[in-house]
């Protein structure tokens, strides 16, 4: 099976379906991150890409339709996936160069792709795909290839930048993705070359298509790159993927053991505060949401306010340890100050906010309704 065979199209395009609609069904499932919200989009592009270049192929064989509208309109959604994609190194990357760069690449591509649908609409309806032998087409596809090399060359730069602050299968992956984009890179640079070839050889269709009568050193290399590029880049997205499996899996292994050798001790612990203990034994999974979810997050804000209890205990009177209004209020200063944060020294936690507030409850409630109120009085201001 070769690129031009009828069951290639399909087949990528169903690989690249089920994977985009994984990773739609998993954001719909948790709260994602940047990095993971960045590749989503790439994928999703890809697939847009996937799906008008089999309408215009469709269209071409049919010898009817605007098949180079469609060819742009793959374009963009190719131009999406490489933003997207250098967006992602440059999160790993975290520099305010790397982020200037991917402001850069999505301008030449926002600038290329008007310029491609642009000349689309100056085809001929019907035209067929690799007709190097009108101006119109030609000019369309030196048009739509000029941002690709740039993109996969910052694509590779990103990714050879996150590779230096990597460590272990990560850093082999994002190494393997700059190889790869490099090497697109350079059929980028040359493809446009093949374009000219194949207006001076009436009989060739170039590089792409079935053989012909243009340098074969050229089609060979122009193959061989691009197959060779997609593929260190797909291996490395596959190596991040279960590099990051892999260690979840080890978390929750770790968990799972952590969990049963504390069970004793938490359940000898929990007669001291019953009103404390999560409840385990007659609770549907249902109703227990709610109680894990205030749980977890009452063990959250303790943690962390032990931790900032010498920062919060010099902008308190020692009267006011125990009012969560006063707290709440520190906390607020804090904030707007940029000083809140974990303290760098190492000392003696301050009792803040431990005796019992109305009818046994928390004050740590109390804290946190005060807290988001004296916001949002802070913010009307």
């Amino acid at each position: 099976m070769n690129y031009d065979s009828p069951t290639n199209l399909p087949l990528r395009i169903a690989v690249v379906a089920i994977i985009a609609l994984w990773r739609c069904w998993q954001m719909t499932r948790r709260r994602p991150t940047t990095a993971s919200l960045i590749i989503t989009v790439a994928i999703l592009g890809s697939c847009g890409s996937l799906i008008f270049e089999a309408i215009a192929h469709a269209q071409s064989r049919a010898g009817t339709g605007r098949v180079y509208i469609m060819l742009s309109l793959q374009v963009i959604c190719l131009a999406i996936m490489l933003v997207a994609l250098c967006a992602y190194y440059a999160v790993a990357a975290d520099t305010r160069q790397a982020r200037n760069l991917v402001l850069l690449v999505a301008s030449i591509g926002f600038i290329s792709c008007g310029i491609a649908l642009g000349l689309s609409f100056q085809v001929a309806p019907g035209r067929e795909l690799w007709d190097f032998q009108h101006s119109d087409t030609l000019r369309w596809y030196f048009a739509s290839t000029l941002f690709f090399p740039v993109a996969t060359a910052v694509g590779g730069l990103l990714a050879a930048r996150s590779a230096r602050r990597a460590f272990g299968a990560l850093r082999v992956a994002l190494g393997m993705a700059a190889a790869g984009l490099w090497l697109l890179a350079a059929v980028g640079i040359v493809t446009p070359i093949s374009y000219w070839n194949g207006r001076n050889t009436p009989d060739s269709l170039a590089t792409v298509g079935p053989p012909g009568t243009v340098g074969e050193p050229l089609k060979t290399f122009i193959y061989v790159g691009f197959n060779g590029g997609c593929v260190l880049v797909v291996i490395s997205w596959a190596a991040v993927a279960i590099a990051h499996r892999a260690r979840q899996l080890r978390e929750i292994r770790d968990a799972w053991r952590d969990t049963r050798d504390m069970r004793k001790l938490r359940d000898d612990l929990s007669t001291v505060a019953p009103e404390l203990s999560f409840p385990r034994t007659g609770w549907t999974p249902l109703l227990l949401k709610p109680h894990a979810a205030r749980m977890t997050a009452l063990i959250e804000c303790r943690d962390r306010l032990i931790t900032l209890s010498p920062r919060l205990a010099a902008e308190l009177n020692p009267e006011e340890y125990q009012n969560p209004r006063s707290v709440a209020a520190a906390l607020q200063q804090l904030r707007g100050i940029g000083a809140l944060h974990q303290p760098s020294n190492q000392v003696q936690a301050v009792p803040i906010l431990t005796d019992s507030g109305a009818y046994g409850r928390d004050q740590l409630i109390s804290l946190a309704r005060s807290y988001s109120r004296q916001g949002k009085e802070t913010s009307a201001w």
